[in-house]
């Protein structure tokens, strides 16, 4: 997919248990991975660093953001917890994976494993109607060059 060759793409996710969806909408995402996620398997959102513009959206990616957060508590704290007498640290905390409220990074999830993963892409993708661009450096000029010419 991200070469482009979306024949290839839609024969390999043909070939895959669960087919691999793509949601121009956040909400449309969240609640795809809340579907999905049953019991205690873990859903996340994960963003690259350098994708700044998903900020419109409500997602932070950025270092300063990011920096003092516990993120082995992200992964490991439970979606909802109704145990009498919990002690879990953040128990039922809105920054948890499951919550859907706070994407973490490459970096973050280093070592990490969630069962469903809502990929956010900013402008560190871009489709140039053939194939996805990944070069910063050229994605972000295009993106100024839109929004020029568009406003």
């Amino acid at each position: 997919m991200l070469a482009g060759n979306q024949s290839l793409a839609a024969e390999l996710a043909a070939k895959m248990e669960e087919t691999p969806t793509i949601a121009r909408s956040l909400a449309d995402a969240k609640s795809w991975l809340n579907a999905r996620r049953i019991g205690y398997t873990r859903a996340g959102l994960v963003a690259c660093s350098a994708a700044t513009r998903l900020r419109a959206d409500g997602i932070e990616a950025g270092y300063d953001f990011h920096r003092f957060y516990e993120w082995e508590r992200w992964l490991l704290d439970r979606h909802e917890c109704d145990e009498v007498g919990c002690d879990h640290k953040y128990c039922n905390d809105i920054r948890a994976s499951s919550k859907l409220e706070v994407c973490a990074t490459q970096f973050e999830i280093q070592g990490l494993e969630l069962d469903w993963i809502g990929l956010c892409w900013g402008e560190d993708f871009v489709w140039d109607g053939l194939k996805i661009l990944n070069d910063l450096k050229v994605t972000r000029f295009r993106v100024l060059r839109r929004s020029i010419d568009i406003g």
